[in-house]
């Protein structure tokens, strides 16, 4: 990335960030401590925005309904979806609302909100008292309102907001945040791939890998004996069998020529229960999609590795805090699925970063992040008709845009992280903030 193009995405950001820190706290410096009565109000205040985007947007409950409809045993045989495609821990957590609901259908659905609600809230408590970054607490409390009723209504907050509380208390707490980031595993897999360089970013390693172990093992053994080894191994094969859906990047070609017309391209909702793309050339995208996944892999194998071999200390933390985001945007990007809740896996360690570190690079990374979050709400649910309707509609292109803009605006983080990963990778020298 070029430093004329850099300079001009940091003054972008730090524009972004006035006018976030203006709207929030007014005439405020970005640096001065949130006082507690004011920080509990704007974050009452920015979720109520939140929850009064729901009933505009009705069917962005489905996914809610559809977990409280299986989970309350209230399903009819031919109903298309029985959460097979969740770890078994996951389906432990969506158990919960039911069991506060007394196992009916309506109360789920309020009481799935609360609980995303309070694990919302404790990201913030967390990012005050742990990070101690008043740059961090804002960013938080806008990137709700970015993500919009999604945040809310989807339980991916919940891996987001452990992967980021995980981050931040690698030092203090590294055998917490290596627990953290098994539980986080097991109800999403992703942050499997990460447990080894949250766990090279603390001082006490070994500890933090016996934690780790002690937690898989005690995972493993509840779910089998809940659900049968078999069902273990569901989710994984669920992931293989997906096709291209229609957010990912590497269906992008294929989506603008649905958009505009061209014959042989149908966005369908087949048995993996999301709309997905097919026609010509998607067969060869889907193998280039699962070609970068490896790639991805190999890059974030290849972080940890890095980390490790350096000497444990404090600084370390932020070279995991840079590899940690490079590796999750990679993966989302090289995936064959880009669903729009997973801004809640990557906003919320981009917010851990910016708390972690003072850089520019870091605030510029958190607000394109945002800005991504948002472009991503106006598609979903906004606009999503346009892109999932049987035939492309006047609207369908500027959806496809929109769909465009999230992924560029992720790819530039993307490439913000990962060039800062290998800068710091390969300095010898103590880091330091570049403010």
């Amino acid at each position: 990335m070029s430093a004329t193009r850099s300079d001009s995405l940091g003054r972008a950001a730090a524009a972004l960030e006035r006018g976030t820190t203006f709207v929030l706290r007014g005439r405020t410096d970005p640096e001065a401590p949130w006082r507690g009565i004011r920080l509990l109000i704007v974050w009452l205040l920015t979720r109520l925005v939140v929850v009064t985007f729901v009933p505009l947007a009705p069917y962005v409950v489905n996914d809610v309904n559809y977990y409280a409809t299986v989970i309350t045993g209230q399903a009819d045989p031919g109903f298309p979806g029985s959460l097979r495609e969740y770890p078994v821990p996951a389906i432990w957590w969506l158990t919960i609302p039911s069991i506060l609901a007394g196992g009916e259908i309506k109360p789920y659905g309020w009481w799935f909100v609360f609980l995303m609600l309070c694990i919302d809230g404790g990201l913030l408590v967390v990012l005050r008292r742990i990070g101690r970054s008043p740059r961090a607490i804002t960013a938080w409390l806008a990137a709700g309102l970015a993500i919009g009723p999604i945040l809310l209504l989807r339980f991916d907050l919940l891996t987001g907001a452990m992967v980021a509380t995980a981050l931040l208390v690698a030092v203090p707490r590294p055998r917490l945040a290596a627990a953290l980031m098994v539980v986080a595993a097991s109800v999403k897999l992703w942050p499997g791939v990460f447990v080894g360089l949250v766990a090279a970013a603390g001082p006490r390693r070994r500890p933090a890998l016996v934690a780790a172990g002690i937690t898989s093992v005690v995972l493993v053994v509840a779910a089998t004996a809940t659900s049968g080894w078999d069902r273990l191994l569901t989710p994984l094969a669920y992931q293989t069998d997906r096709g291209l859906q229609i957010e990912s990047l590497f269906a992008l070609p294929a989506m603008m020529l649905w958009s505009l017309g061209v014959e042989g391209y149908v966005v369908d909702y087949p048995a993996s229960l999301s709309f997905e793309v097919s026609g010509p050339g998607t067969t060869l995208l889907g193998m280039l999609a699962t070609l970068a996944t490896v790639a991805a892999l190999a890059w974030v194998l290849g972080t940890t590795a890095a980390v490790w071999r350096r000497a444990s200390r404090p600084d370390l933390l932020t070279v995991a805090a840079w590899a940690l985001l490079s590796g999750v945007c990679l993966l989302v990007l090289s995936n064959k699925v880009f669903s729009p809740q997973y801004m809640a896996w990557m906003l919320p360690i981009a917010v851990a970063l910016l708390a972690v570190t003072g850089e520019a690079r870091a605030r510029t990374s958190t607000y394109l992040m945002m800005c991504a979050a948002v472009a991503a709400q106006l598609l979903y649910p906004w606009l999503y008709d346009a892109v999932t309707s049987p035939y492309a509609t006047a609207l369908s292109p500027v959806a496809v845009v929109l769909i465009a803009v999230r992924l560029a605006l992720v790819c530039v983080v993307a490439a913000i992280a990962t060039q800062r990963t290998w800068q710091l990778l390969r300095a010898d020298e103590p880091l330091a903030a570049a403010r």
